[in-house]
């Protein structure tokens, strides 16, 4: 039940974060990814129930990422501006 409390604060804080200041910056930390633990800037696109969607410029490209809100509890995905919620 504690858990479903924490995933409704980071879905609230995301969706604020969307509506306000939707250029945010991530760290990945998920074993597929090719780079790991690099501070990647990204802008929220899209926020949905259980996942939100953002995009990665790349060179010359844009590159799409879901992120679900429960991997930012288990820290495979880290938003750096959360970390001025309280």
């Amino acid at each position: 039940m504690a858990e479903d409390r924490s995933v409704d604060k980071i879905r609230r804080q995301i969706n604020y974060l969307y509506l306000k200041h939707p250029n945010i910056h991530i760290i990945m930390r998920l074993p597929h990814h090719k780079r790991k633990s690099e501070i990647i800037p990204v802008i929220i696109k899209n926020v949905y129930p259980n996942l939100f969607v953002v995009t990665e410029k790349n060179n010359e490209h844009e590159e799409l990422h879901t992120i679900m809100y429960t991997e930012i509890l288990t820290n495979h995905i880290e938003v750096l501006e959360l970390k001025n919620f309280k």
